[in-house]
């Protein structure tokens, strides 16, 4: 029994801790996750965190117009929510997300749209005709920042390009195990 409460302690004590760093004048800090996908670079003169990293993200994509559509098509931006575990890996503004991240506006992301959502959609959406195009999301970021907006927090990451599973190459016919 002591045994096991001291192995449980050991592997409590070796998780990396979450690191807590001041935000500015607004009182707020920056919780970086002892997992974190991604490595705290510094803050800047605006208030803005930066993070050196690549990472898969994976969530529920949001095709919108940030505020009103004017049929230029430059209103239209990609966010996702990220899902739970890769939430949880992310830094994020302790009070405006005490648990993680909620939503990343995605810089560069047209490429994204242009592959994943039918044109169709992609117009009606600029048009405001149909406020929003959603679906599942998996694609390469880098460049993670997180700032305070307001009185509200604004992550976002840089589209770096879709995800696609390894390709294996096929076995040959009549070549099992080693050498045969």
């Amino acid at each position: 029994m002591k045994l096991s409460i001291l192995a449980i302690a050991a592997l409590l004590l070796a998780a990396p801790l979450d690191k807590s760093i001041p935000m500015g004048g607004g009182g707020d800090e920056l919780i970086v996750p002892g997992a974190s996908l991604v490595k705290f670079e510094g803050v800047d003169e605006d208030l803005v965190a930066h993070f050196d990293g690549r990472f898969l993200l994976k969530g529920q994509f949001h095709y919108a117009c940030l505020y009103e559509c004017t049929g230029s098509g430059d209103e239209a931006v990609l966010s996702v929510t990220p899902d739970p575990v890769i939430a949880g890996r992310l830094p994020r503004l302790k009070s405006r997300n005490p648990v993680r991240v909620d939503r990343i506006l995605i810089y560069g992301g047209e490429a994204f749209a242009l592959a994943n959502i039918p044109a169709a959609k992609r117009a009606a959406v600029i048009s405001g005709t149909l406020a929003e195009v959603t679906g599942r999301a998996e694609f390469m970021v880098d460049a993670y920042a997180a700032s305070l907006e307001c009185d509200g927090s604004l992550y976002t990451a840089r589209f770096v390009g879709t995800a696609r599973p390894e390709t294996l190459p096929k076995p040959v016919a009549g070549q099992f195990g080693c050498g045969g």
